[in-house]
């Protein structure tokens, strides 16, 4: 029996050393291959999917509940830990393999779902930044062309007496028509104003217009564009407005306030205020004692850029012109140089020209259209081209000068002995009209070129019918006034105040303006100032007559009104150059020549002037 049962024994323990064997195997399997639930994996590829699929943690939670019921309790440590970067390394490595395989390319895909999202307002954001540094770019600019778009006070005199005066400043860079500016005075302080100016004509750019009390002492007159007793009559406390189009934009002290603030003093604007303001600060002024006039008459702390200076030389240029003749068109009042580079149209067969200057070749009497083509150029501004339109027409003016008239006039002479030499000349043969002879003779001499029916008025340089309907359109305007002649005109009397030469056609309302006023630039009481374009006709009528007649003198005191005195021979000297002979007083000398038998040696010669008075 014992026998048996140890067989029985050996057999029990063979058996459960056999199924031993096989569980461990078993076990041993699903340690080195794992399971889930459809195959297995090759056990290589174990740490490394761990290693790569660790960052997409998002997706393992959801492959976790499929993975739980396959494991039991074999996996409850172990695989548990494991399991979740088995699932998302499962699904890399059947659907994206190359990124487990190249894990570089894991970075490439990041910015393709989420980087790009970040980088576009990235992008963005620095392009807001460039607008916002390109804005303020564009405002300084338009700043530094032009930092002022419209006139304010510069000037603001308040002195003894009646030596009152404000002056206002153009600095837009354009001219300015004021008609559209008053000035208003509100006298002590009150709310409304008491007296309004309306001004007139055009400020040019960077100019000023100084509005003065009409018996102010003559510094400040010398300076005076307009004169006013109404408005420029203020002390401290009466506060000025200027305004436009009725709306106030700039003020010296306040409307409605009594305070003084500009009693005996000089206030000048200083460079920094680019602009008028409603509402008066001391800050914006810098103050000088009374009668400190060294700064009346400009703007100077002003300094516009180089491209406004060069854009008011080009606006100088006229829009278009009548080419009768000749035609210099000079150089910009800031240093511009004009250069006519082209001369299209109809009129550029007809025509000549080099740099600023061109003429006319026609020989006949037609006309033609055309532009001509002119480069302004300002050293450190650049260049500007104005096109200016060009009418060419015919001369039927007569522009000799005789020079046989002035075969006895010596080129060696000068001052005095030129000056007698020239009266002798012309007072020998000399026969003179009577005044009334003048009607018709005006007709003639001052014509209008564009058409012979008209006559051109003296001072307001207009055209008008030349009839003669005894003195109700135009009448006979003497250039050295009648009562400082020591003679009258009378139509039937040869005389003085009948010399062709000293009568000109006016408007009756301005020559009773003009009265017996000495010639300045500025219309005072005392003093009137005549339209640019004939100033110096005038200048050379009065040369003439000083010569013509040696009882009569020009000076230079401004309130003079001696008989037989006339001026301001400093400010006709200067006209005299400013405004160079025309061909219509060419043709007016000729016309004149022919009736009384004399001609007006300086618009034959203008360097007599020179020659006579140059030290003066």
């Amino acid at each position: 029996m014992t026998y048996n049962l140890n067989v029985r024994d050996l057999g029990g323990k063979h058996m459960l050393k056999k199924a031993l064997v096989i569980f461990i195997s078993i076990f041993t399997l699903f340690i080195f291959i794992g399971c889930n639930g459809d195959g297995t994996i090759d056990t290589t590829n174990l740490p490394t999917t761990i290693e790569i699929t660790q960052e997409p943690t998002t997706e393992a939670p959801t492959e976790v509940p499929t993975q739980e019921p396959t494991t039991e309790d074999i996996t409850t440590e172990e695989v548990t830990s494991e399991v979740p970067t088995e699932e998302p390394t499962t699904e890399e490595i059947t659907t994206e393999e190359p990124t487990t395989v190249q894990p570089t390319e894991t970075p490439t895909e990041e910015p393709t779902s989420e980087e790009p999202t970040t980088e576009e307002p990235t992008t963005e954001e620095p392009t807001t930044e460039e607008s916002t540094i390109e804005e303020p770019t564009t405002t300084e600019e338009v700043t530094t062309q032009n930092p002022i778009t419209q006139l304010f006070f510069s000037e603001y005199g308040e002195g003894s007496s009646f030596n009152k005066y404000v002056e206002i400043f153009n600095g837009t860079g354009q001219a300015v028509d004021l008609s559209n500016y008053s000035i208003q005075l509100y006298s002590n302080g009150a709310a409304s104003p008491s007296q309004t100016l309306t001004l007139s004509g055009t400020l040019d750019p960077n100019d000023v217009l100084v509005v003065a009390h009409p018996t102010a002492n003559a510094t400040i007159l010398t300076q005076a564009d307009i004169t006013s007793s109404s408005v420029i009559n203020f002390n401290g406390n009466d506060p000025l407005t200027l305004s436009y189009n009725g709306t106030i934009i700039d003020s010296l002290g306040m409307p409605g306030d009594a305070s003084n603030y500009g009693q005996d003093t000089i206030l000048v604007r200083k460079d920094s205020i680019t602009g008028p303001s409603i509402n008066f600060s001391m800050t914006q002024w810098d103050q000088y004692p009374n009668e400190t006039y060294d700064y009346i008459g400009s703007h100077s702390n002003f300094i516009p850029d180089n491209s406004i200076l060069l854009e008011q030389d080009y606006n100088q240029l006229p829009d278009t012109i009548d080419l009768i003749g000749d035609w210099n068109f000079g150089s910009g009042s800031n240093g511009s140089t004009y250069t006519i580079i082209n001369v299209t149209g109809l009129a550029s067969e007809h025509v000549i020209y080099n740099a600023n200057y061109i003429e006319s070749t026609l020989l006949e009497n037609v006309q033609y259209e055309g532009e001509i083509h002119i480069e302004v150029s300002l050293e450190g501004a650049g260049t500007l081209t104005k096109i200016v339109g060009l009418t060419l027409k015919f001369s039927t003016l007569d522009l000799s000068t005789h020079p046989e008239y002035y075969e006895s006039i010596g080129e060696e002479l000068s001052g005095e002995t030129l000056l007698l030499a020239l009266r002798s000349l012309i007072n020998n043969g000399f026969v003179g009209v009577d005044y009334g002879a003048a009607t018709t003779i005006l007709a003639e001499s001052d014509a209008d070129p564009n058409n012979a029916e008209n006559i051109i008025l003296v001072y307001l340089q207009t055209s008008i019918d030349g009839s003669w309907d005894s003195g109700a359109t135009w009448n006979r305007e003497h250039i050295w006034p009648q009562s400082y002649l020591g003679d009258t005109a009378d139509n039937n009397t040869v005389n003085i105040a009948s010399d062709l030469h000293n009568l000109k056609p006016a408007n009756p309302s301005e020559n009773s303006s003009r009265g017996n006023k000495y010639f300045d630039n500025i219309t005072t009481s005392s003093t009137y100032e005549p339209a640019d374009e004939v100033k110096g006709d005038i200048a050379r009528i009065l040369f003439y007559m000083i010569v013509m007649y040696d009882y009569l003198e020009l000076i230079d005191d401004p309130n003079g009104s001696a008989v037989y005195d006339m001026g301001v021979f400093s400010t006709l000297l200067e006209w005299h150059i400013l405004d160079p002979v025309s061909d219509f007083e060419l043709n007016r000398n000729n016309v004149i020549y022919s009736y009384q038998f004399n001609r007006n040696p300086f618009i034959d010669n203008p360097q007599y002037v020179e020659l006579i008075w140059g030290n003066n």
